[in-house]
């Protein structure tokens, strides 16, 4: 659980290789201009069709049309009522990702039917509780990409939202936090593929890319 390592906060764009390919993350930390850069959005999901469950820590696995989630055990749930700081911010359905007393953070894992370029959530009541961990918010894209999400203490029933863009279509992401007592909740879920102008600068950026570290 470690091995996801510390990149610090301010990191908007990072390179990092993946086999033999050069993939290039930009990182959003607002909604609004995370939906302006991306191309017409391929799908949203915000739970309203899924069943609500009666009591947390229900599920470890959400089907979806598109996408997968799912958790190493029965922390998944869907709710229609807020409490403890966990709410939706679209419609009236969410997913809570419940905390526990075993030693480790929990991880939360999409996997996507068709690869994607884009990616985007709401991250709602992350950070309030005991902090029996370093504090830290972190995804993992495909192989070996970090992105820091968030990090510290939070105010109960805070929304952080994350997002990035790829140049290297992928296809899965883990979202690991390292509280494990903390319980919190997503919402609101984007995610799209390129148009087929914006694929082609993107494979002409990796290749430039790739042409200047060979030089």
């Amino acid at each position: 659980m470690k091995g996801f390592g510390v990149i610090k906060y301010h990191i908007l764009l990072l390179f990092v290789f993946c086999g033999s390919s050069l993939a290039q993350l930009t990182r959003y930390v607002d909604k609004a201009q995370f939906v302006d850069a991306v191309p017409p959005i391929v799908a949203t999901e915000s739970f309203e069709d899924l069943a609500t469950d009666a009591s947390s820590a229900q599920r470890n696995t959400i089907e979806l049309a598109q996408v997968t989630i799912s958790t190493l055990d029965t922390s998944l749930s869907v709710h229609n009522t807020p409490e403890y700081g966990q709410q939706p911010t679209d419609g009236s359905q969410y997913v809570r990702i419940s905390g526990g007393d075993e030693p480790g953070g929990r991880e939360i894992t999409f996997d996507f039917i068709t690869p994607v370029n884009w990616f985007g959530l709401n991250i709602i009541d992350w950070g309030d509780g005991t902090v029996n961990g370093s504090g830290e918010l972190v995804a993992r894209v495909d192989c070996t990409e970090y992105i820091d999400i968030t990090q510290g203490t939070k105010p109960d029933g805070n929304v952080t939202f994350f997002g990035f863009s790829s140049n290297n279509p992928f296809d899965c992401i883990t979202i690991y936090n390292d509280i494990p007592t903390d319980s919190w909740a997503i919402d609101e879920l984007y995610f799209a593929t390129p148009e087929p102008a914006t694929a082609v600068i993107f494979a002409a950026g990796t290749l430039m890319l790739a042409r200047r570290r060979k030089k």
